[in-house]
């Protein structure tokens, strides 16, 4: 959260000082700047604390059947409101730096302040700063920020090798769930399921590639993968998080996920494909690799399972996982055997 917060500071600051900036450049007569920067600095810092506080507390909330449109109205009616109590909060500071600090001086203030003209243009031009940028960070929580930055700026449009970390994660007895529950059910299972992984998603640096039926298929940049083992981290993390919601699963559909992963790095292909529909694609054994120890687990009754060359990339484990070699396995559809590796969490 303080990482996000000191980017939206930042970002506020930069956009409130150029809004007085440009509106203010050339303007006859003489301009009172030193309480216009105080103003717009202060405005802004409020308006970014608010509103980081708005979208920490969002994701908390977990509203997931809001509407796309929703959550950009419902955002843009908070900053209007953000806006206001960062104007009076602006007012106070403004009059406490220029030594005039009195009731009075803060009524006649606050009256000039919500009652000028140049109020209600800095407010539309914020608003219209707002809408583009939380426009922008609900599209990309909707299809992905990696995949909606990189074919904004084309970054694949030619294809390059780099190493990634993917994981096949799916559920257990998923066919015997899906003829328990019906189609419909199993589908809101499904729909909850999916939701409920998104906070370990962001919190182990990982991106959902493809949800396939009862399948999430997850990647991560080597480097983010491999720091604080977060590929790793991520299935941990996940069943905690499912057994925290137990009791909801129980209640609402009479049976809680479990599921089993298998996790495999190297380098892959990566490639913008697509004319009016784009999309980011991977290619490259290292995929099918992932998706075969997934399978694996199955055979040697495991729920997690790595390759050899994953291990030998994860150099702080910290005593807090069991290893346990597998041994070297002929993959289906491989020519090339496999070391594999079970993981589970030491026991506290």
């Amino acid at each position: 959260m303080i990482k996000n917060l000191l980017f939206s500071i930042l970002s506020w600051v930069i956009a409130f000082n150029l809004i007085i900036f440009f509106r203010n450049y050339g303007q006859p007569g003489e301009l009172h700047w030193p309480n216009m920067i105080i103003g717009a600095n202060t405005a802004a810092i409020v308006v970014a604390i608010i509103f980081s506080l708005v979208d920490t507390y969002h994701d908390k909330l977990r509203v997931k059947r809001k509407t796309f449109l929703q959550v950009i109205v419902v955002k843009s009616l908070v900053f209007i409101l953000a806006v206001f109590i960062a104007i009076v909060v602006a007012v106070f500071t403004i009059e406490f730096y220029s030594g005039n600090f009195s009731f009075s001086g803060i009524t006649d203030s606050l009256s000039h302040a919500f009652t000028s003209p140049d109020t209600l243009v800095y407010i539309l031009y914020a608003l219209v700063i707002s809408f583009i940028f939380y426009f922008y960070k609900q599209l990309s929580k909707n299809i992905s920020q990696d995949l909606l930055t990189n074919i904004l700026l084309s970054k694949y449009i030619q294809p390059k090798e780099e190493a990634r970390i993917f994981m096949f994660l799916d559920l257990t007895s998923a066919t015997a769930i899906a003829e328990k529950l019906g189609a419909f059910n199993y589908s809101s299972f499904l729909q909850d399921f999916f939701y409920d992984l998104d906070t370990v998603m962001q919190e182990t640096l990982g991106t959902p590639f493809q949800f396939v039926g009862d399948e999430v298929v997850m990647v991560w940049r080597m480097e983010e993968g491999v720091k604080d083992n977060n590929c790793i981290r991520f299935f941990f993390l996940a069943e905690k998080k499912i057994n925290e919601k137990k009791e909801k699963y129980l209640e609402k559909f009479g049976v809680v996920p479990e599921f089993k992963a298998g996790i495999h790095c190297g380098k892959i292909v990566i490639n913008e494909v697509g004319g009016s529909k784009k999309e980011i694609v991977y290619h490259g054994d290292t995929i099918n690799t992932a998706a075969r120890i997934r399978a694996e687990c199955n055979g040697i009754n495991k729920k997690l399972l790595i390759s050899a060359e994953l291990l030998s990339q994860l150099t702080q484990l910290d005593g807090s996982y069991e290893i346990e070699t597998e041994g070297v396995f002929s993959l289906k559809g491989k020519k090339n055997v496999v070391g594999l590796i079970s993981l589970k969490e030491k026991s506290q």
